[in-house]
């Protein structure tokens, strides 16, 4: 059985959680989006500016205001995966240390016997759905790369500004939701 929560526990000290770009439109109203460094770089919506702080959700996981979650999130402890390095076929995996999959009395049934329940399928088509947004994401990442539109360094630019700086100081923070920000504001 699965159960549902309305923790995530395994967001508390994330400040960065990968996006994909379907996810854009929604996850700018919350929070920033910035693309990690490297060869490979992925979008991340920044849940925080400080390393293992998520100003969003609370110790127990909570989320402590209103928030777009990201489907990274949503969809765990669910995920597709190769079964071995030849296969082409990706397979529902799980998370073996939750503890939201079980034989609980509680929570809903992913087998009737052999046969996955609509509620296995519909967790099945969900995270179809997130790794064909992965690839898109892929693509997108990979034309932004050919035209050299990604900067490197923006991030820890501002984090100097905002720890080595004297105070007070001026912080621009751009987005649509005020409110958000503020939770951003008040961490610094």
């Amino acid at each position: 059985r699965s159960r549902s929560t309305d923790k995530a526990k395994w967001l508390v000290n994330q400040h960065a959680i990968p996006l994909t770009v379907e996810e854009f439109p929604q996850a700018q109203r919350n929070f920033p989006i910035v693309f990690s460094s490297g060869d490979n770089p992925v979008p991340l919506g920044l849940m925080g500016l400080n390393e293992g702080v998520n100003v969003f959700f609370d110790d127990e996981g909570a989320v402590t205001s209103p928030v777009y979650v990201p489907a990274y999130a949503r969809r765990y402890p669910f995920m597709l995966a190769k079964l071995n390095p030849e296969a082409e076929d990706l397979s529902l995996c799980f998370d073996p240390t939750t503890d939201l999959i079980g034989a609980f009395d509680d929570g809903l049934e992913l087998f009737e016997g052999e046969n996955p329940t609509e509620a296995c399928k519909a967790t099945l088509n969900f995270c179809e759905q997130f790794e064909i947004a992965g690839q898109k994401t892929q693509a997108f990442i990979e034309e932004l790369t050919k035209n050299k539109l990604l900067m490197e360094g923006e991030v820890s630019s501002a984090e100097k500004v905002l720890h080595g700086s004297e105070k007070p100081f001026t912080a621009i923070i751009g987005g649509a939701k005020v409110s958000d920000k503020i939770l951003i504001i008040e961490n610094l």
